[in-house]
């Protein structure tokens, strides 16, 4: 499939760059481009997957862009041997990640030099550089790619667009820096979108509710083209990997078709996949409990992993190395139980259980690039550490977790420490900040290169002090001897002897006061086995949801009331940003539930193209979260810790439609919820069939 970043002769869909205008002021560039006249040729739309008749490729049979499926165990056999089986067809809705700051692209072309600056809101700068090579036919050593601090990316920064094609290659046509900064209706219009998918779901269990099968079928809605890098492909085998979950499930099948649509391409959105795939084995969870006669506490208390059983691998190959899914899940349901929303007003109460595989790699599906990350520390001439990563800075705080363990390791001020995001052309290659990796992939980068400039520090100054390095001291931003304090130097006068007088120390001594290191995880697998199984991720983690919801069976008003997470992550490097990620994601998750929706017409013709169509919750609607946390280390990752910017975002769509359902049921409602945004209308239009 070869896509331009200019449609060529067909457009498929409503966003996609046809024509670039150029002017000197933003308001000339408008009037020219309302000038322009473009004829089109109505086709029949592709408005879903299941769309007949019309194809968005001549060449193609059919809509289906790919299609894979994999097998675990005997799953068919014992989906017939299986005493109760549930078949559903559930649905999760396509949204927007809509961050608070939109896309945009500057660049700069030197023709004396041959080389392209791009300043670009990307999340991972290094692979930019990497997609815009070879797109534009420069190489990677002639293009430098900044990446400023992000308002806001949620997976949708993760990609190369067309439009920062089309912006560096006019620079270079031109000699002249192009500047593009996209209109809040641009991005909910032509910016990646996600979530959309079908799957039809059969579960099988024993009158206990003991799981002898998990059979799915799944369509995901691509849009017109596939995203890279984090292409759909890549989401498609995570949902495949994500949907047992924490459970114990040996028989297992799932068969997944990626459609093509005349919708806005789909990308990455925070949790990328797992969400998705959560939603869908919760609620067929609560059903099968149903039928069974099982409250939906026990049905997940009869099939989660325990500690008992860990280490364990899931049948798809993800190792559980810590944890403890069955623990975290009583912990919350003892927890909740005593949560009072305040009001007496709770109606119903839904579960959830997720699971995060965090720090993954991307070589197991596109073959290239991989899970290690690169970091250098260096000892500038004043003596203050600097720190370089190919990470960003897009709210996460990640330069100030950089500097605390740069502080920690050196023993200098954590002000002193300066921190050095984005810039391709100084700092080390990396994959850039995706998968809830920033803390341990880059985190775990920084201590080993900054434990590998203390050594050298400590070596140099051992010559200085004639004495054995091992016997060199760093504290306070100060190196001496042990028990001689008081005659030894600030790591500025050091650095001062070091760049000014290395004549003092032997010619065979290494006196570059910086340090380079790789890490990488050693249980990550980078391909899959012969069975095709594949752990893609370095730990696991285990995140429970408990919804409290009221509902207005006049008006099918939802209200959440509170939603309790506990959360069962690794050693937390930064405490007091961690409930401000879970938070964030966990609201972020909320909004998906009750407001938020991608809506095309019949023609696929895009509806909410604006925040009073596309509706985001205010702090009017926000419900309390409150978090218990569960810390379980893992035992192969960078100080035990493990990602958090996902994981709360996995467990909450499910456990307010799972609330919800439990509100009908008691209300006398006989209607199965079988869609993953339960607004009013929806939900009156449920009922009133």
């Amino acid at each position: 499939m070869e896509v331009s970043p200019l449609a060529n002769t067909k457009v498929r869909y409503v966003g996609e760059p046809v024509a670039a205008v150029l002017a000197e002021d933003l308001y000339t560039a408008y009037d020219v481009a309302n000038s322009v006249e473009v004829e089109y040729e109505p086709l029949p739309p592709v408005s879903d997957m299941f769309s007949s008749g019309a194809t968005l490729y001549e060449d193609w049979e059919n809509n289906t862009m790919a299609k894979f499926s994999r097998k675990f165990g005997d799953p068919f056999h014992e989906l017939e041997r299986a005493k109760v089986v549930v078949e559903e067809r559930i649905t999760t809705h396509r949204v927007a990640p809509a961050p608070i700051e939109t896309r945009g692209v500057v660049a700069s072309y030197d023709a004396g030099r041959g080389f392209l600056t791009v300043w670009s809101p990307n999340q991972n700068p290094h692979m930019h550089r990497t997609v815009l090579s070879e797109v534009l036919n420069l190489p990677e050593s002639k293009i430098r790619v900044i990446a400023p601090n992000i308002g806001g990316g949620f997976g949708q920064k993760g990609h190369t667009y067309a439009e920062d094609v089309v912006v560096a290659a006019l620079s270079m046509l031109t000699g002249r820096p192009v500047k593009w900064i996209e209109e809040r209706r641009e991005n909910l219009t032509a910016a990646a979108q996600s979530r959309e998918q079908v799957h039809l779901i059969k579960i099988g269990a024993d009158r206990n509710g003991r799981i002898k099968a998990l059979i799915d079928e799944a369509y995901l809605d691509l849009g017109a083209y596939p995203l890279i890098p984090h292409s759909y492909l890549e989401l498609a085998h995570v949902v495949i990997d994500m949907l047992p979950g924490p459970y114990r499930i040996e028989n297992y099948a799932a068969e997944v078709s990626l459609v093509a649509t005349n919708k806005t391409p789909a990308g990455a959105y925070r949790g990328f996949g797992h969400p998705e795939a959560t939603f869908v084995r919760e609620r067929a969870l609560d059903i099968l409990a149903e039928e069974i006669g099982l409250d939906p506490v026990t049905i997940r208390k009869r099939n989660l992993i325990s500690s008992a059983d860990i280490p364990c691998m899931a049948a798809t190959g993800m190792i559980f190395d810590s944890g403890r899914p069955l623990e975290t899940f009583e912990t919350l349901v003892q927890q909740a139980a005593h949560h009072d929303c305040g009001d007496g007003e709770v109606v119903g109460v839904g579960y959830a259980v997720g699971v995060k595989g965090s720090v993954p790699t991307m070589s197991g599906v596109s073959q290239r690039w991989g899970s290690s990350e690169a970091a250098m520390v260096r000892l500038s001439m004043d003596g203050k550490p600097v720190v370089f990563s190919g990470a960003v800075s897009m709210g996460t705080r990640l330069d100030k977790l950089l500097a605390k363990i740069v502080s920690d390791i050196l023993s200098v001020p954590e002000e002193d420490v300066e921190v050095v995001l984005g810039d391709t052309l100084s700092t080390p290659f990396s994959t850039g900040l995706w998968g809830s990796r920033g803390a341990v992939m880059v985190g775990g980068a920084v201590a080993k290169a900054s434990t590998m400039l203390r050594k050298k520090i400590q070596h140099i100054s051992s010559i200085l002090f004639e004495c054995r390095p091992e016997d060199v001291v760093l504290e306070n931003g100060r190196v001496f001897v042990r028990d001689a304090m008081e005659n030894g130097l600030t790591l500025s006068e050091l650095a001062w002897k070091v760049y000014n007088h290395p004549n003092m120390f032997p010619q065979d001594i290494d006196l570059s006061l910086m340090a380079e290191a790789l890490y990488d995880p050693p249980n990550i697998w980078q391909a899959p086995d012969e069975l095709g199984r594949m752990n893609a991720a370095a730990a696991v983690s285990t995140i429970a949801c408990a919804a409290f919801v009221t509902l207005d069976v006049e008006t099918f008003e939802v209200k959440v009331k509170k939603l309790v997470l506990a959360e069962n992550g690794g050693t937390y490097l930064s405490p007091e940003d961690v409930d401000e990620q879970l938070i964030g994601g966990a609201i972020q998750a909320y909004g998906a539930s009750l407001f938020e929706e991608v809506v095309y017409s019949n023609e696929a013709m895009p509806m909410t193209t604006t925040f009073s169509e596309y509706l985001l919750p205010t702090a009017a609607e926000t419900p309390a979260v409150e978090i218990i946390h569960v810390v379980d280390p893992s035992p192969y990752t960078f100080r035990g810790a493990k990602g958090v910017g996902e994981t709360a975002t996995i467990p909450v769509n499910a456990a307010i439609a799972n609330a919800i359902q439990n509100a009908l049921r008691k209300k006398g409602i006989n209607v199965k919820i079988n869609f993953s945004i339960v607004s009013p209308t929806r939900l009156w239009s449920m009922v009133r069939k």
